[in-house]
């Protein structure tokens, strides 16, 4: 690993021109790291600071860093068949944030019917993860949507992914070996600490809630 030129510097944080030199020296590629501890003058208040002088080496490591940024955004998810036909979940394009999940069977679900179809896997999700389980665009304009959309998988589920379709359209619907039924988007878990208070902060909409702001729209002059 290559190394960056590093030096010190004495520092009064009340100075302004050492403020306007601290600025110029950014724009030279000249960064802070930070104060050195225990460096303070106790009569002076001045402070050693630390400086790091950008090289073209560092520069060149930090833009292929920026072109390997997308494997960060990978999350590894472990997932075992449960039936030999089982397909693995796939993204149809790259930049998609959902992948597809297919059925196991053929399944034909009539007019308010609920299914609970099976897709023959098992994942694994890292802690601090959850799975969420949306309908597809393409089957819901045939009338086919998830009844509990969107459905949740927590990381400790182990059990087969089954997705209870719903046919809210007038004819039978048939699901084919195969088909691809559902959609899966991995997101990040946020946990609430929960206070009681006696008044909420006030806002615009306030107690506003169902049908509160309307259905008309106003016509654009």
């Amino acid at each position: 690993m290559f190394k960056n030129k590093t030096f010190c510097e004495w520092f009064d944080p009340n100075n302004i021109e050492h403020i306007k030199a601290y600025s110029h020296l950014q724009k030279t590629g000249v960064w802070p790291i930070g104060f050195i501890p225990d460096s303070i003058n106790m009569d002076t208040g001045w402070q050693v600071i630390l400086f790091q002088k950008i090289t073209d080496e560092w520069i060149n490591y930090k833009l292929n860093e920026c072109k390997e940024e997308n494997l960060m955004n990978k999350l590894v998810i472990q997932f075992k068949k449960l039936d030999n036909d089982a397909k693995i979940p796939t993204y149809s394009h790259t930049d998609d944030c959902c992948c597809d999940i297919s059925s196991i069977f053929s399944y034909i679900i009539h007019p308010g019917d609920i299914c609970l179809v099976r897709t023959g896997i098992s994942i694994s999700i890292p802690k601090g993860f959850e799975a969420q389980i949306r309908p597809r665009s393409g089957l819901s304009l045939s009338g086919l949507s998830i009844i509990n959309s969107p459905g949740t998988i927590d990381c400790s589920y182990r059990g087969e992914i089954c997705i209870p379709l719903i046919n809210l359209g007038k004819e039978g619907m048939k699901i084919s070996k195969y088909d691809r039924i559902a959609q899966m988007k991995f997101s990040k878990v946020y946990k609430g600490i929960f206070f009681s208070v006696e008044s909420l902060d006030k806002t615009e909409r306030g107690l506003g809630g169902f049908g509160s702001t309307g259905v008309k729209g106003e016509i654009d002059v």
